[in-house]
């Protein structure tokens, strides 16, 4: 079973359920931010290599990640983002095939259906009632990213600040009324303020040599 609370052959969530101040200790936390605004309820920590415990990584046995992104709502973690190490001996392709096919062997959990145009980015998304899970596959760039998110998480979040961090998952979904994300209006940053009012002056400039 894949859970807050359990382990399985496919995915390991540990790290969710490790205190606050464990995971971010000696690290810097970084408040989310989308163009000027910041997030004033969610924050992350980034983790590379050696600084993932062992028990933190969502595919212990097979598989390694080397970064995460762990996600908290203030002092609560959340959700995770991870990157599989990279090495130009692994077949890509064999390797999402699997995971793939780990995730959707565990009966707790649903397939989610999703609309995706890209052929060069492979994408699987599921969840149970807890959280949601996806998988992001990019040939080109040949990386691989589990992405995870608690379910309840996902009322406080504006949209733009969440795809700007967790990419793919749950965009995609061909039923948008799973999903309810608060809607971010973002005024324009101060050099963008500076760019249209001098486009504006040199327009209205040559309207009026006219």
């Amino acid at each position: 079973m894949i859970s807050c609370q359990s382990k399985s052959a496919g995915v390991d969530l540990d790290v969710l359920q490790v205190p606050y101040q464990n995971v971010i200790a000696n690290k810097t936390v970084y408040p989310l931010r989308y163009g000027e605004y910041q997030d004033p309820l969610h924050s992350r920590i980034v983790l590379k290599n050696d600084e993932i415990k062992e028990n933190w990584q969502p595919f212990k046995q097979d598989f390694h990640v080397d970064y995460m992104d762990v996600y908290f709502e203030k002092e609560k973690t959340i959700g995770f983002k991870g990157y599989l190490s990279n090495s130009s001996k692994m077949n890509w392709d064999n390797i999402y095939a699997e995971l793939v096919q780990k995730i959707s062997n565990d009966k707790n959990y649903k397939s989610i259906e999703l609309k995706n145009n890209d052929s060069n980015v492979l994408i699987n998304e599921w969840e149970n009632s807890d959280v949601s899970v996806g998988l992001i596959y990019e040939k080109v760039n040949q990386s691989i990213a589990i992405l995870l998110i608690k379910k309840s998480a996902l009322k406080d979040f504006y949209d733009k600040a969440f795809y700007s961090e967790f990419l793919e998952l749950t965009k995609l979904r061909v039923n948008k009324s799973e999903v309810h994300l608060k809607a971010l209006k973002v005024t324009p940053s101060k050099d963008d303020k500076s760019f249209y009012e001098k486009k504006f002056k040199e327009l209205k400039d040559e309207y009026n040599r006219k």
